[in-house]
């Protein structure tokens, strides 16, 4: 018997339908921005993850949340400094930093690199979180 007959009996056996599995709604989209300046807006209905390199003083903006009721949503911002340090405004909305003292964190350094992750359960108020770092 082939593997895949043996998968077929398989899922026929627990009762799924291949037909509805959709592991695309699983997968992380990413963004980049490798001249991130000004505000920059950070589209969820298109993108999980955000890449940026900072080029300037950045102000960061979240548009297009989902409406959420028993979800979450978890976007991950990776911001880089070049050679200059810029300085980064954090989007509205966060209500609470898991952070010491929970205070809104620096962006990260000159020649550095930080992750930043944010979650929500309405997709109007935030947690942040600053995550590893360069």
């Amino acid at each position: 018997m082939s593997l895949a007959s043996r998968l077929a009996d398989l899922i026929t056996a627990i009762g799924a339908d291949i037909k509805n599995i959709n592991l695309k709604k699983n997968r992380d989209r990413v963004y980049t921005n490798a001249t991130a300046t000004g505000t920059v807006t950070l589209n969820l209905a298109l993108y999980d993850i955000f890449e940026l390199t900072l080029t300037g003083n950045t102000t960061l903006a979240f548009s297009n949340a989902p409406t959420l009721s028993g979800e979450a949503i978890a976007p991950v911002v990776s911001i880089t400094c070049g050679a200059t340090g810029y300085t980064t405004t954090w989007m509205s909305g966060i209500s609470l930093w898991l952070t010491p003292g929970g205070t809104a964190p620096a962006g990260p350094a000159a020649g550095k690199t930080g992750e930043f992750i944010f979650t929500s359960k309405n997709g109007t108020t935030w947690t942040g979180r600053k995550g590893s770092a360069t």
